[in-house]
């Protein structure tokens, strides 16, 4: 399916269609030399794909996250460029959500003064929303999206199959922004959130909310009115990112929260289901007073008055300028705040890894930290910060046995922790006592690597060569297996084994 867009700044095709990645280089010019940027979190195989179709290509990754959406990444990406020897008549494309495409569309419109740029979103949010409008930015300062530019891509290419390795919440976190769409502009596509099979519904809803802001786009490239609608929701949802400084909630679960005070109760009626259908918060431990506090310094609010996007029936959106105690009434009516809703929503439990020397413990806990807010810990690491030595030092010093007791003793430090993931060392398993610590307030997942793709190195000291790393994989592996919640044997695909444990803890952990 080809969606035309046209705008005063360029036109361009979005090509939506499964299985449409390994045919890139049918839909966009790449018989050239060509930057694919992609991010950590994203399936190698997605960039290589795309790297099949291009004539030279030169695929960077850069680490998963809106941290990495700054001007260190930028110069770095704008450095591979000149070292590579980039001209102007080659292009850059994005593989992966909405940091790569906005950071990987400001370096294609700053190289050279410009070098035509291709999007592939492959996340729920970007594929729906980012991918689409033309803007690009980086953050700077401490200011989101402050640095950038309008610069339209030369195409979009959407393949609903890259969907398939994201976690449920990445999912909802993108239908969020589709249903804030249809709230505003199509009364069908809500009714299909309402009544429809969600997963069976994802082509549909795509290309039901790219229309949407391909429409909206067309009409008001630069937000001077009609695109002014795409803001349902947000001023509420930027002060709830404000509040938990964009670690806890995701922008599209905020937005879900943002829309309800924002709309007459007969829709606020509708919306409450749909929200709970796509495992969406309703609600937020944040008081309505603080909330509104950060309000006030949102950028459509001018002195005592404040501009806000009204939906007063589905399918229909309008402008309204207010005062203040106005909106401060609207939201007051339409949220009310819940003080028990931390024990009742939040996920109280610890995500605990452990598994062999070089099983990918720390690289999955970092991602699993990254994708759901939780704080990383490497008990290795807090041991190294609390004795100043290295892991091997302390082994010479004090031996298996010294190192063992300080071991037990920063685990039971870190297990009364909430909210955490914890990557323990290899030998955390010989000790009861460790994983009954652990497990008192988390669940405990064995990282089954094969041993074949383990390697062993010299800064671990029982395992630093092969025979050694053997022995202590014959010695501990039913340890690991009997101990253990929940064995999980993993792929050489992080976020395919970050998607696994996310969804077994959820599975046992969310509340009804």
């Amino acid at each position: 399916m080809i969606i035309p867009v046209k705008t005063q700044n360029g036109s361009y095709n979005i090509y939506l269609e499964r299985g449409a990645l390994s045919k890139a280089g049918e839909y966009f010019k790449l018989d050239r030399k060509v930057l694919i940027v992609t991010d950590s979190g994203v399936p190698v195989e997605y960039a290589k794909t795309v790297a099949k179709c291009c004539k030279i290509p030169v695929i960077v990754t850069i680490e998963m996250g809106e941290r990495s959406k700054n001007m260190d990444t930028f110069k770095e990406l704008l450095g591979y460029m000149v070292e590579n020897n980039f001209t102007r008549t080659d292009c850059v494309v994005a593989v992966g959500g909405g940091v790569v495409g906005d950071l990987s569309g400001f370096v294609a419109s700053t190289f050279m003064r410009g070098v035509d740029f291709y999007n592939i979103p492959t996340t729920m949010l970007s594929q729906v929303d980012s991918s689409i409008g033309g803007k690009t930015a980086i953050d700077f300062m401490g200011y989101k999206n402050i640095v950038g530019a309008f610069y339209p891509p030369m195409g979009v290419l959407i393949d609903p199959d890259t969907l398939k390795t994201l976690p449920k919440r990445q999912l909802s976190n993108g239908l969020a922004e589709a249903l804030k769409m249809s709230a505003t502009s199509d009364k069908d596509l809500f009714a299909i959130f309402e009544n429809d099979d969600i997963e069976a519904s994802i082509d549909t809803i795509i290309e039901r909310s790219l229309r949407i802001k391909k429409y909206v786009v067309e009409e008001d490239e630069k937000e001077a009115g009609l695109r002014k609608i795409l803001n349902f929701g947000h001023t509420l949802a930027h002060a709830i990112e404000s509040a938990n400084d964009l670690e806890k909630y995701y922008h599209g679960e905020c937005v879900g929260i943002g829309m309800l005070p924002m709309c007459d109760y007969k829709v606020r009626e509708r919306l409450l289901p749909v929200l709970k259908k796509l495992q969406l918060p309703t609600n937020t431990e944040y008081t309505i007073d603080d909330l509104l506090e950060a309000c006030r310094h949102d950028k459509k609010a001018s002195g005592d008055t404040i501009t806000i996007v009204y939906v007063s029936e589905i399918g229909n959106a309008e402008l309204k300028n207010m005062s203040f105690e106005e909106y401060e009434d609207l939201v007051r009516e339409g949220l009310e705040f819940d003080p028990n809703y931390r024990e009742t929503v939040n996920l109280k439990q610890n995500i605990v890894l452990t598994g062999m020397p070089g099983s990918g413990k720390t690289t999955i806990g970092k991602l699993i930290a990254e994708e759901t807010g939780m704080k990383f810990i490497d008990t290795d690491e807090e041991i190294v910060k609390r004795e100043n030595k290295t892991i091997p030092e302390i082994f010479e010093e004090s031996g298996e046995k010294g190192f063992r007791k300080i071991e037990t003793e920063v685990i039971a430090d870190i297990s009364v922790v909430e909210n955490a993931v914890i990557s323990t060392g290899g030998g955390a398993i010989l000790n009861k006592t460790n994983i009954d610590m652990l497990r008192e307030n988390g669940r405990i997942y064995f990282i089954d690597r094969a041993l074949e793709d383990i390697v062993a190195t010299s800064d671990r000291p029982l395992s630093s060569n092969r025979t050694d790393l053997e022995k202590r994989y014959s010695e501990r592996y039913e340890l690991y297996c009997s101990r253990c919640d929940k064995q999980i044997k993993i792929s050489n695909e992080a976020y395919s084994n970050m998607k696994i444990i996310l969804e077994d803890f959820y599975d046992e952990n969310t509340c009804d």
